[in-house]
């Protein structure tokens, strides 16, 4: 680490996980993906779209089969980066961070020969109503047809990970959207693919106003492309 801020907050992140029990060797896989980010993330303004940007730039020098542990050291290490203790708290009331990271297995499937058959995956009865929620609250936002059926063919690119999930909470979620992202070739695809991502989370759970979490700020911009 060569500046002071990566260097604070890295100290910070991995003491954290030394008093939560992390083995050394949890340590030093994540001391290696740090030296790795730290080369892109040096200097960058202290905000999420440079830190974004720094991080798919970081990736396009990893291996896909490696993303996942990457995608959840990152993730992980903002809030130290931007020393967010309300973000460290919360983190810490829900458990997300891991002391052994054990990440699902990429998503093995190709995106251009499983995209014409997404329609006609199967899924059972729970995860085809969480389907039908999200379809209506994507069109009650006078989204264009395209554009909802694309987002929803997103949604169940992700509920191939999901599931048989054990239960519906964030970190088993998270680590689905980790090991799906790398069957997106393109940056652009991949933003599309997690903006569903924060929306459908809120279908995924089932809260009731989970509509409310569909981004006014896409919606406008893509009904005007």
């Amino acid at each position: 680490m060569k500046n002071v801020r990566e260097q604070d907050a890295a100290i910070a992140y991995l003491t954290y996980l030394l008093h939560k029990g992390a083995s050394r060797a949890s340590l030093a896989q994540r001391e290696k993906v740090l030296a790795h980010l730290d080369l892109y993330i040096a200097s960058i303004p202290n905000n999420g779209v440079a830190y974004r940007d720094a991080v798919e730039k970081c990736l396009t020098k990893v291996e896909k089969q490696e993303w996942p542990f990457y995608l959840s050291v990152i993730r992980e290490y903002f809030m130290f980066w931007t020393g967010n203790t309300k973000m460290i708290a919360s983190a810490e009331k829900q458990d997300v961070i891991e002391t052994e990271l054990q990440q699902w297995q990429t998503l093995e499937v190709d995106l251009k020969s499983i995209w014409s058959r997404l329609d006609k995956e199967r899924f059972d009865e729970e995860d085809r109503r969480v389907l039908e929620a999200y379809r209506q609250g994507l069109q009650r936002s006078a989204l264009a047809r395209s554009i909802v059926d694309t987002r929803l063919k997103l949604a169940r690119l992700l509920l191939l990970k999901l599931r048989g999930a054990s239960s519906r909470t964030a970190k088993i979620y998270r680590k689905a959207v980790d090991a799906t992202i790398p069957v997106f070739e393109l940056k652009d695809t991949r933003n599309l693919f997690l903006l569903v991502v924060r929306e459908f989370y809120y279908f995924w759970i089932n809260q009731p106003n989970a509509a409310d979490y569909i981004f006014r700020e896409t919606q406008s911009s893509t009904s005007a492309a």
